[in-house]
């Protein structure tokens, strides 16, 4: 991994801006980022090819946060409304292509083994990455754009940038979760 940022490669320290910046310009010919980045990937050249992040360690796995719908819940549901409401909710699933035009792959998954879906390029070139999805642990204080989320980015920067030793990194890591664990939920 070290590699794919040592000044050789690609362009060495480079913050989250300043990479779209350099691989939109073509200084850089490649870019490890998430799939939401489409559209401006592709104003730049509408010829950009995308493939799932490659294995690592043996085991295909892709770090994923999905978005998700909060219904309330009430005491005393109008029947009527809650059906209509489960109608919108499915009929916003059901237009997954929507999403996959702008780089998504759908959770709708009938969505992706269809035709108009296929034709998508380069989104039908990574769709399988829905089979090896890796969500964040079920705990409070995970999730994407989150303080854990970030402690974790730092100690791996300090890994692939700084030359933290892997295992000094590792052991930051876990120390950063014990930290985490140990604090009560806010809720």
């Amino acid at each position: 991994m070290t590699k794919l940022v040592d000044g050789r490669a690609n362009p060495h320290r480079l913050d989250y801006p300043a990479a779209l910046a350099n691989f939109t310009n073509g200084q850089t010919g490649m870019i490890l980022s998430g799939e939401w980045e489409l559209g401006t990937f592709r104003a730049a050249d509408p010829k950009l090819g995308a493939a799932s992040f490659p294995t690592v360690f043996g085991t295909p796995a892709v770090y994923a946060d999905t978005h998700s719908f909060v219904l309330p819940r009430r005491p005393d549901p109008d029947e009527a409304h809650r059906r209509r409401t489960h109608q919108a909710v499915t009929a916003i699933l059901k237009a997954g292509q929507t999403w996959a035009k702008a780089g998504h792959i759908p959770a709708y998954q009938p969505v992706t083994r269809t035709r108009e879906y296929a034709r998508l390029e380069p989104q039908a070139r990574y769709v399988t990455a829905a089979h090896h999805v890796v969500l964040d642990p079920p705990v409070w204080f995970a999730g994407a754009g989150s303080d854990f989320q970030n402690a974790m980015s730092q100690v791996l920067q300090q890994a692939l940038l700084d030359g933290l030793a892997p295992d000094r990194a590792a052991r930051a890591m876990v120390d950063r979760v014990n930290t985490a664990l140990s604090q009560p939920s806010p809720a």
